[in-house]
């Protein structure tokens, strides 16, 4: 027994010098994951940005003061721009009719609660002004502590659908 007692400081010394070598194996293998989720989220990043510049409808990215951070072209070609910059740092607001702006910010209010709304209608505006029938669907970006820090919306033109939908409906 005694023997066992005598040798147990060895081998605890042995099992903190083999804890300090997995100490450094954790601490490169920390490292090396986190250059993974970096590379990752850079990838995520891309892929975002090409899924949204890909996208036949409009795709916009607002901060959650309503202003436009990114567009895609459908999104300018759609409000009436020549290109997607053009609509950089304007308030989404601008582009929903003033009879739908107090029913849009209750949306707002219900998105952050909701995470997510789709297909709202809306009468939406151009740059000039014209007005037609838009679809918006809309999610949230949160940060790491749950803040909302972004709205993604995706709009549709849906003015030949409603005219299409009042014909029927005249007809009957």
């Amino acid at each position: 027994m005694s023997l066992l007692l005598n040798s147990l400081p060895q081998h605890l010394h042995a099992f903190q010098c083999g804890n300090k070598d997995m100490n450094e194996y954790s601490t490169q293998h920390d490292q090396e994951l986190k250059r993974q989720q970096e590379t990752l989220l850079r990838h995520c990043d891309d892929l975002y940005t090409a899924l949204a510049m890909t996208s036949p409808d409009a795709v916009t990215v607002t901060g959650t003061d309503l202003r436009i951070v990114m567009a895609n072209m459908q999104a300018a070609k759609l409000h009436g721009f020549r290109i997607p910059e053009q609509m950089i740092g304007k308030n989404t607001l601008r582009f929903i009719a003033a009879s739908d702006r107090r029913r849009a910010m209750d949306n707002v209010q219900r998105l952050i609660g909701a995470g997510s709304l789709r297909n709202e209608e809306y009468t939406l505006l151009k740059n000039d002004g014209t007005r037609f029938m838009g679809e918006v669907s809309a999610s949230v970006v949160f940060d790491d502590g749950g803040v909302p820090k972004a709205f993604i919306c995706v709009t549709r033109d849906i003015t030949k659908r409603k005219e299409i939908e009042k014909e029927l409906c005249e007809n009957e």
